[in-house]
């Protein structure tokens, strides 16, 4: 009497449970009908939101500089940038250069010359750096990172910090990334930053401030260096203590990162620098009417783009009459 009992049970398990497998083919099948008609209802508007942003791509993009200058500037051989900012006579004749004297002619250094500095900079001013790959516009008010400080300082400097500016930096930035890569990139940076003092680029701030080649600097003079590219007024002959106080910063921002140890970072943190003095500007044999050229080329161009270089100015001076 009980097996009949027994197999209506079995039996009435096995119903529900194919009625619930039926149920779940037809929720299913209506889910994937749905996704399908999402997905073309999607692609329809992603189409129309493409049509419609091509005009604005197109007025954004349209005057921007090619990126392939950043190569021609920087070129280890003959960029433009290897030379600071030349003032001639108005014969063409030199008369003085814009940089501390013997510092004349730049030379450029890869990353892994000195991956110290290298690994200051990316901890203290673009820790995601080997992170960022084609164009950031999550966030329009984010810290710029290296690349798109590197094309705003060299490529787009004289545009007003305008929405439409910053997006123009953001996608040169990554046509930048995209083309050199990140390790080029962070070498221009190097090469190209402003140190303080008529220092450009890492090879003549570490001649500069430490009287060394950038390969022998200790981490705390990196960690130093990296700390005034922010602020390049805040250098360590002009505000030493300022300058001390970044480099502590920056150190514990590599030390954050896994980038050193603690005991890395406490015997950086506790070394002292020799800092050389200050060499002041070669500025020839009419030292006054050299200042009095400085002040009205930077009232011209702007003090920063007369410090990076590559400009010869000429003068109304007779050079032979002087």
């Amino acid at each position: 009497m009980l097996r009949p009992q027994v197999l209506h049970v079995q039996e009435l398990i096995r119903l529900r449970r194919a009625r619930r497998q039926r149920a779940q083919r037809s929720l299913a099948l209506r889910v994937l009908s749905a996704l399908g008609l999402g997905l073309g209802v999607v692609s329809m508007l992603a189409a129309v939101v493409a049509l419609a942003a091509a005009p604005l791509y197109d007025y954004i993009s349209e005057d921007l500089p090619p990126v392939q200058q950043l190569a021609i500037l920087l070129d280890p051989e003959q960029g433009q940038l290897r030379e600071p900012t030349r003032f001639l006579d108005r014969e063409g004749n030199l008369l003085f250069v814009l940089a501390p004297e013997g510092f004349e002619e730049r030379s450029f250094i890869a990353p892994g010359e000195s991956p110290l500095l290298a690994a200051a900079v990316v901890a203290s001013l673009d820790a995601d750096f080997y992170l960022h790959s084609g164009l950031q516009l999550s966030d329009p008010a984010a810290t710029e990172g290296l690349a798109e400080k590197l094309v705003a300082d060299l490529l787009a400097a004289d545009r007003a910090s305008t929405s439409a500016n910053r997006v123009r930096v953001r996608l040169l930035a990554a046509q930048a990334l995209e083309e050199y890569g990140h390790e080029q990139i962070l070498a221009w940076v190097l090469n190209s930053a402003n140190f303080g003092k008529g220092a450009i680029g890492a090879a003549s701030a570490a001649q500069l401030y430490f009287g060394k080649a950038a390969d022998q600097l200790s981490l705390a003079e990196a960690a130093m260096l990296a700390g005034v590219i922010e602020a390049p007024a805040l250098n360590p002959i002009d505000a030493f203590e300022l300058a001390q106080r970044r480099q502590q910063a920056v150190l514990l921002a590599m030390l954050d990162q896994g980038l050193i140890n603690q005991q890395a970072a406490t015997e950086a943190l506790v070394e002292e620098l020799v800092i050389r003095p200050d060499l002041g500007l070669a500025l020839g044999a009419a030292p006054e009417f050299a200042r009095l050229a400085i002040r009205q080329a930077e009232a011209l161009l702007g003090k920063t783009r007369l410090e990076r270089g590559g400009l010869s100015i000429q003068t109304s001076l007779d050079g032979d009459l002087q």
